[in-house]
């Protein structure tokens, strides 16, 4: 068989070229409408979020975040009761360095350089987990009680330690 019709065969470059445009254009037409979102960046930090409580939301703002982050840093180095806590010094990763600006990132976590404000409860605590601890070695997760004074100021009460099984 000769001419057009051959061409369009099915096996053919002919039929391959037209298979491709034919399937290629409603798919890439289809990708374009439901990844129109992916394909917008999100932003690197919100300037609010809420963090879920057993009492309900509790909206925290960047200034908020800021407030935590010199309370933490300030109960880091100045409190006493930090020496009990093994391993946790100014060498520490946990240790809050100058460049660690907090911000609330894109899935509304707030972030104090590697520590995160999560809800434990009625309660807000700031969570450090030793990063890339070697597998078969115990780690530490450091919890520092976060809360309001009777000015309505950020405080950090407390940091303790839980030590967590080896993985």
């Amino acid at each position: 068989m000769t001419g057009p019709a051959s061409a369009c065969r099915p096996g053919s470059i002919a039929w391959a070229v037209v298979a491709l445009v034919a399937f290629s254009i409603p798919l890439s037409g289809a990708c374009a409408v439901t990844d129109s979102k992916a394909a917008t960046p999100a932003p690197a930090s919100a300037s609010s979020t809420a963090v879920q409580t057993s009492q309900g939301a509790l909206a925290i703002d960047l200034r908020d975040a800021q407030a935590i982050a010199m309370s933490l840093r300030h109960f880091l180095e100045n409190d006493p009761s930090v020496k009990a806590v093994p391993m946790l010094d100014s060498a520490s990763g946990a240790w809050l360095r100058s460049g660690d600006t907090p911000f609330i990132d894109a899935q509304g976590m707030v972030r104090v350089g590697l520590w995160l404000l999560q809800a434990r409860g009625d309660d807000l605590v700031l969570i450090y987990r030793e990063p890339g601890a070697p597998r078969g070695k115990v780690s530490y997760r450091y919890v520092a009680s976060v809360g309001r004074d009777a000015a309505g100021q950020w405080r950090v009460a407390a940091v303790d330690w839980e030590k967590l099984p080896a993985r």
